[in-house]
């Protein structure tokens, strides 16, 4: 399973409760439910039909401003007084969700994260479970807009030389090691297989970096594979060891596919320059980085 850092929140509010929870990749959490009894539409005598609909209408409103509440508290961090998220849903069966919708009602750093708003025929986890997938195409075209945005950047930093880029496995795992990378940029479909070799005689253990299920011969020798995992699940599980943040890329967009196709899928934004003139001399032998090695040639 590969790993999103994007996280959204959703706010699944009708005439019975409120449930909020937050969405990051296949990752699902409940942060909290509240159910609420409320006065229906019509009175059963005993209260003029003016003094109850005000009553009515001062029980939604409370009602309202407690979800508002709870929203902030879950949704924005104390330190920062930041949106925690990266985009909020609001879903319902009836007119709550609109009129929660509102910067009067919500806070405002809050509404101005709102993707959209959707119907759901249910409450609390059931709407949820339906929330999420009507709007799994907007998250996605969210998802797709931020890549883009990262990519354009990637490039931009390539444009001006300003050296606060990498590509390249050889150039990614020594900005790795040096705690360089900001953000980590790897190809979903990226075919490198990180393997450790090991030699039988002397007990020294070698990591390698090629296409395929296995190291070519020449890279084998007399060494034996005892671990190998594809790259991009390895970054999956080790890139908080760097301290980077992970973005997995799709080339489905312009900019990804010459991100994957010009640049072999692997990248990176970096804190700061790094001088890559001596690459070579570490224990990893980097082997052949794909098809578009010899493009990339002049880069290293």
């Amino acid at each position: 399973m590969l790993v999103s850092n994007d996280k959204y929140g959703f706010i699944v509010v009708d005439g019975n409760g409120v449930l909020f929870a937050q969405v990051q990749g296949n990752h699902q959490q409940e942060l909290q439910r509240y159910t609420v009894s409320l006065p229906k539409k019509h009175n059963k005598g005993g209260q003029s039909s003016v003094r109850f609909a005000r009553l009515r209408m001062e029980a939604r409103h409370n009602y309202l401003m407690k979800v508002s509440e709870f929203a902030s508290k879950h949704f924005i961090d104390q330190e920062t007084s930041k949106v925690n998220v990266n985009g909020i849903v609001l879903a319902g069966s009836a007119d709550f969700k609109d009129q929660l919708n509102d910067p009067k009602v919500l806070d405002p750093r809050i509404q101005s994260k709102v993707l959209g708003v959707v119907d759901v025929s249910y409450g609390f986890g059931q709407g949820l479970h339906q929330a999420i997938e009507l709007s799994s195409e907007m998250l996605k075209g969210v998802s797709i807009i931020q890549q883009k945005k990262l990519m354009q950047k990637f490039f931009e930093e390539i444009s001006v030389d300003s050296g606060k880029y990498c590509f390249g496995i050889k150039e990614v795992m020594a900005s790795l090691e040096a705690g360089a990378v900001e953000i980590l940029l790897v190809w979903e479909k990226c075919p490198l297989t990180r393997f450790t070799l090991v030699d039988p005689t002397t007990g020294e253990h070698t990591v390698v970096f090629e296409e395929g299920e296995e190291p070519s011969k020449e890279t084998l020798g007399n060494k034996e594979v005892v671990e190998s995992d594809l790259l991009v699940d390895w970054f999956t599980d080790h890139y908080t060891e760097f301290g980077a943040q992970l973005e997995i890329v799709q080339d489905s967009t312009s900019e990804g596919s010459q991100f994957c196709k010009g640049f072999g899928g692997l990248g990176g934004l970096l804190r700061y320059k790094m001088d890559f003139g001596d690459t070579n001399g570490k224990e990893e032998d980097f082997g052949d980085e794909g098809e578009d090695s010899d493009d990339l040639a002049e880069y290293f």
